[in-house]
């Protein structure tokens, strides 16, 4: 046998078609090639998308076979795990507009519909301040005092912080402090201090007060715990944070809180105090474009 490979008809001949299959001669070969591929008859493709339609899967088909990629006909509405879209907020049922981690956070509480216990208390402007006549707008209603010196200067930075961002809406919007001090209940209202604050960023913040029986039946109403130590003369006070709605109800409840230092002093990370400021905001802001 010699090195030297096969010629083309060579390796056709030594290949067996076997008993059923049928010769093709050079001149049959090359008029097929000639003729090209069979056609499809108008009609199987008629009968190929009717049958596409009924089956319900015309369009996707369709864009397979004879577009580009097909498109998803999944939606939001009709598939439960399909992702939203970007953007969409995510939120606590209770917490509208808020997402539930700062709604933890917060230990944010809807009240529902429940009015506001009215009050008329003296600012430190020595102006009478009465709940009732700030329908309309949206309160958010704290309670500590200037000498307060565990979570209050940290409530006082976030409260500050808010109204501040909410400058826009000072018009429509009211921060109001009642004092926790039973000791020092009336006369000249002292302010705690603020953070970097002027005489302007008063302008919606009301620091309240009154006589000693003014101010406990506000505390009984709101359910704050007012105490003091008959050993060392020192007041505590629990801490709760109040968002009345423009129609005078009670629509949120929140509570504040800080960390304590071995060394008794109190603070929280100013990404912390900043969180509870948005949410402050935002529960404002929500409360002003409900209008409830």
């Amino acid at each position: 046998m010699s090195g030297s490979e096969p010629d083309v008809e060579q390796q056709d001949s030594a290949v067996d078609p076997g008993p059923t299959a049928t010769r093709i001669g050079e001149a049959e070969r090359a008029a097929a090639f000639a003729r090209g591929p069979e056609k499809i008859p108008p009609k199987a493709i008629i009968w190929f998308l009717a049958a596409l339609v009924v089956l319900g899967g015309g369009g996707v088909a369709a864009d397979h076979f004879f577009g580009g990629p097909a498109r998803s006909s999944i939606t939001e509405t009709t598939a439960g795990n399909y992702p939203p879209a970007l953007g969409t907020p995510v939120t606590n049922p209770s917490s509208p507009q808020l997402p539930a981690s700062l709604s933890a956070m917060m230990d944010l509480t809807g009240i529902g519909a429940r009015q506001a216990p009215g009050f008329t208390l003296t600012d430190q402007n020595g102006s009478a301040v009465s709940l009732d006549a700030l329908r309309g707008k949206v309160v958010v209603l704290s309670f500590f005092d200037a000498t307060c010196d565990d979570i209050c200067p940290v409530l006082l930075r976030e409260l500050s912080q808010a109204d501040s961002d909410l400058a826009a809406e000072a018009a429509r919007a009211v921060m109001l402090t009642v004092n926790t001090d039973p000791l020092s209940p009336q006369g000249a209202v002292r302010i705690p201090r603020l953070p970097a604050a002027d005489a302007s960023s008063l302008a919606a913040w009301h620091f309240l007060t009154g006589t000693l029986s003014q101010l406990d039946a506000v505390w009984k109403a709101y359910d704050v715990t007012v105490e003091v130590s008959s050993a060392t003369g020192l007041v505590a006070h629990n801490d709760l944070l109040y968002f009345i709605g423009t129609s005078g109800r009670l629509r949120f409840r929140a509570t504040p809180f800080a960390d304590e230092s071995q060394t008794g002093t109190y603070s929280l990370p100013i990404g912390t105090e900043t969180e509870w400021a948005t949410a402050i905001v935002a529960k404002v802001r929500y409360l002003l474009r409900s209008g409830s």
